[in-house]
């Protein structure tokens, strides 16, 4: 506010230009908050006084609805979020540990007005209808329409031309909408986007684009089939998949006042295939998003969770490429089997059984029973299935917001000041010890010799702010490239059956490589080749991200949060840590613009069907 009143007096008084005025955001988000009212001018005294205390109440929801759900996403409430709507009662604590004393601010108005309200209605005398009156309310209402269209679309319209139309045809996330159009103009793109795709969906790609994406398939498929030593390593091997919670690659090799925070993990890297230079690829869907890209090697679309939107879609996913070449296929997850909508989805992308809350039993820890118990049953159940098998495991206990009991904090957090990030480590270091154990039970059970097992992060913890105690601990700076990369890290360890060596490969790689890269190991070349990962055993890849962002593992490109053109954005050098040419960025921005195109056009109009 105070920014641009100070804009406002530059123009006034010292001759400065009217964008400056224009393209501030107060602008707009008034003519949106007039847009949404002028409507009651219409309406007799009673009526308008009851309408604007309901539109007030309504819009202070909307506003501290977006507020605590982008203090955990980054990112605003849309409508494909309001479609997983029945998550939010699973997420209980989560959602109350994001409030904050201050946000009475948003509905101290709304509880002051209403006693008020109550007794102006009661001595308010209802008007007769006249002809003069409706003719001056008609005046009133047409005035603040007027007005509030003129406010709100004549500086939206500046903006877009001035970047060639690229709001409306590129939007990289919500937040870089809301920059220019305010919190309700999002909302009123977000209802047209939405409406513009659903009326798209599952319609026949034009020919133009059916050949392109044919094309860029049949040129991946050929990168894929390239043989590498690792190839048919673990052929007829049971898949062990474990996608752990919140857990993040600082965390690993890294110690709290002198104790290791992931003794076991340690542990593992020194017989295990490990890829440092990991990272998680989801948005919205957060860990629903991590399954979707490891299981269908596709891109989580740019909002929502594709567990939602597109449950019912043909993919060519690895239970099903696994389950054609005689394998059991089970996912095993300590929660609610509607949750994500993952008894919907699991059962179209041919997971055989899913076992879920109901099989598991033990003390709650955060969401739903501890992940010792989790692993220990998990494993007793794996003992009975048909090998070879593949089995899904998706930990729980170090959710959002980390709770953990007393008498299970067994690290020494003195020094931190962050109640949260100290609950973080506590919960990993608990996770960890129920590793330790499960891989002693898998041992115990003959399976560990005869299985690969694959661990990686799903997303990353949501502590890693600029100047935050987290990121510091990481040994991040609050530079763009550092708070991206250290926020975006995950680890990845590969275990192959008989293997003792400690291996480490630098290359960059991401969620959606892990289909292609068991597939790999497993020496199974499949028909069913619509995946876009990339092998990890192969020479260095790219890695996409969501927001058109990514990293080759020498450079890291992260685009403007401002203004979605290429130009604005900055690349980043890893050796130098400082930012680089930009042309050096370009092809792989072209590419992870390409690939996200193609992903969507898959997912939008079910071309895999």
């Amino acid at each position: 506010m105070s920014g641009y009143f100070k804009k406002l007096y530059s123009m006034l008084f010292e001759g400065a230009q009217f964008a400056t005025v224009m393209n501030a955001i107060f602008l707009v988000s008034l003519g949106a908050g007039l847009l949404l009212s002028f409507w009651v001018f219409f309406l007799s005294r009673r009526k308008r006084l009851i309408a604007l205390f309901v539109l007030n109440a309504v819009l202070s929801f909307v506003i501290l609805s977006d507020l605590l759900y982008y203090r955990f996403f980054w990112d605003l409430v849309s409508l494909d979020v309001l479609y997983q709507i029945g998550q939010v009662s699973s997420l209980g604590s989560s959602i109350f540990e994001l409030f904050r004393w201050s946000d009475l601010w948003f509905v101290a108005d709304t509880i002051v007005f209403l006693p008020i309200l109550i007794l102006v209605l009661r001595k308010m005398e209802s008007s007769a209808f006249t002809w003069p009156r409706f003719f001056r309310r008609l005046t009133a209402g047409t005035a603040v329409f007027a007005i509030g269209s003129t406010l709100f679309f004549y500086p939206l319209y500046y903006y877009i031309s001035s970047m060639n139309g690229l709001l409306l045809k590129k939007t990289l996330s919500n937040v870089h909408i809301y920059n220019v159009t305010g919190l309700f103009g999002f909302h009123a793109f977000d209802v047209y986007r939405s409406v513009k795709r659903m009326s798209a969906q599952g319609e026949a790609l034009p020919a133009s684009q059916a050949s392109e994406l044919e094309t860029w398939f049949q040129s991946h498929q050929a990168t894929l089939e390239e043989p590498t030593d690792y190839q048919g390593i673990a052929k007829d091997k049971n898949v062990i998949l474990i996608q752990l919670e919140a857990f993040q690659t600082f965390v690993l090799n890294n110690k709290v006042n002198g104790e290791e925070i992931t003794p076991n993990l340690n542990e593992l890297l020194k017989t295990s295939v490990y890829f440092p230079n990991f990272y998680h690829q989801t948005g919205n869907g957060r860990t629903s998003d991590a399954e979707f890209a490891a299981n269908n090697s596709l891109y989580p679309v740019s909002t929502g969770s594709a567990y939602v939107k597109y449950p019912r879609n043909r993919y060519h996913s690895l239970p099903e490429i696994l389950k054609d070449n005689g394998y059991e296929t089970t996912v095993f997850h300590a929660y609610k089997p509607g949750f994500w909508n993952r008894h919907v989805m699991y059962n179209n992308i041919s997971f055989d059984k899913f076992y879920s809350d109901k099989y598991f039993s033990g003390p709650k820890i955060g969401w739903s029973t501890n992940d010792r118990d989790f692993f220990l049953q998990s494993a007793d159940m794996m003992k009975d299935l048909n090998e070879p098998f593949y089995s899904f495991l998706i930990s729980i206990t170090s959710h959002y917001p980390f709770e953990i009991p007393d008498n299970l904090k067994k690290l020494n957090v003195d020094g931190f000041e962050n109640e949260v990030f100290k609950n973080y480590l506590h919960t990993v270091h608990y996770t960890d010890e129920a590793l330790g154990l499960f891989f002693q039970k898998l041992k115990q059970d003959g399976l560990w010799e005869n299985s690969i097992i694959l661990l990686y992060g799903d997303h990353d913890s949501g502590l890693i702010t600029p100047g935050s105690e987290a990121l510091k601990f990481a040994g991040g700076s609050d530079s763009d490239l550092d708070v991206n990369r250290v926020r975006a890290s995950v680890p990845l360890i590969v275990h192959l059956p008989n293997e003792n060596k400690k291996t480490e490969l630098p290359r960059a790689g991401g969620q959606i490589d892990l289909s292609p890269t068991i597939t790999h190991l497993l020496g199974i070349q499949s028909d069913k080749n619509y995946r876009m990962g990339d092998n990890l055993f192969r020479d260095n890849g790219i890695v996409s991200f969501r927001n058109n962002s990514f990293t080759d593992g020498n450079h890291y490109f992260v685009p403007d949060a401002d203004d979605s053109r290429f130009e604005q954005g900055h690349c980043y050098d890893f050796k130098s840590r400082s930012t680089a040419d930009l042309s050096l960025c370009e092809e792989g921005y072209k590419e992870t613009e390409l690939r996200l195109k193609l992903s969507d056009l898959i997912l939008e109009r079910d071309y895999l069907k």
